[in-house]
């Protein structure tokens, strides 16, 4: 239980990502030096145990994100995979066991990077999200033209295009990307929450 000069933060790892486990075990361990009384969620995965050496207590939540799954996600991530991250059902089942977990400790806001049912799970409970991410992927960001077209796309006649082009399409893309929202935007009813847009 907190004191009443510390306040409770979620903290929601995908641990089957080394970057973002490490990435949020240093966070924490700042966050806990200024009075943070921090808990770790996962759905599971190879890397729990930097969390249990970072002294951090950890619950795994249902359902188990399996590699095969990971697999899928990291591909969405990296742009070599373009489908839906999640079933209706399926997310629907990783929301229920996250808003469960988050009535009970009652954070005062919920930190994850890859976990993305936590975009559902937060919001349910009016929760502030903070989301640390390896790249900018913010929406102002791509309204202002910043994002440039990824390298690794470069195939066909996308070659023979000016980067200019390239890059103002790319922006024109991210801001509208909705592959997936439909699963997200099902769920997300569920609890009367506002469609999400992008």
């Amino acid at each position: 239980m907190a004191s009443k000069s510390s306040y409770t933060l979620a903290f929601f790892a995908h641990a089957h990502n080394l970057a973002e486990v490490t990435r949020a075990v240093e966070i924490a361990r700042v966050l806990s030096k200024k009075e943070a009384e921090i808990t770790f969620f996962t759905h599971g995965g190879p890397h729990e145990n930097i969390i249990n050496e970072g002294g951090f207590p950890l619950i795994t939540l249902q359902p188990i994100i399996t590699q095969e799954k990971h697999e899928s996600l990291i591909g969405i991530e990296q742009g070599r995979k373009f489908h839906p991250p999640f079933k209706a059902g399926e997310l629907s089942a990783y929301v229920e066991h996250e808003v469960a977990e988050l009535r009970k400790l009652q954070p005062k806001a919920v930190y994850f990077g890859m976990n993305l049912p936590c975009a559902i799970s937060a919001r349910v409970l009016r929760l502030p999200l903070i989301e640390v991410l390896p790249a900018p992927v913010m929406k102002t960001y791509f309204e202002h033209g910043l994002g440039t077209y990824p390298e690794s796309h470069e195939k066909f006649l996308f070659r023979f295009l000016p980067h200019k082009l390239k890059d103002r399409l790319f922006n024109r893309f991210m801001l509208h990307f909705r592959i997936g929202l439909g699963a997200f935007n099902q769920v997300g009813r569920r609890y009367g929450l506002r469609p999400f847009q992008s």
